[in-house]
């Protein structure tokens, strides 16, 4: 579960993003910092992804370097 902090976060991040294929650090850009946790932070974002929890936002792969990649739409 994503705390109310992360959301609003993630919110104000994402509706700035134009469609496309991203790492989560690349999708909260210089919010990134805001994370405490960023380990703990993207298991628990994927996992609202893979809900459905995010409309515009699909799970699409994991690189080679372990990050998750997701895609956004507009």
């Amino acid at each position: 579960m994503l705390s109310n902090k992360e959301i609003k976060i993630l919110s104000t991040s994402i509706d700035k993003l134009n469609a496309g294929v991203y790492q989560l650090k690349d999708m909260l850009g210089d919010q990134w910092h805001l994370i405490n946790s960023p380990t703990s932070f993207g298991k628990r974002f994927k996992k609202v992804v893979l809900e459905g929890g995010f409309k515009k936002i699909k799970f699409n792969e994991i690189k080679t370097d372990n990050h998750n990649t997701y895609i956004v739409s507009k």
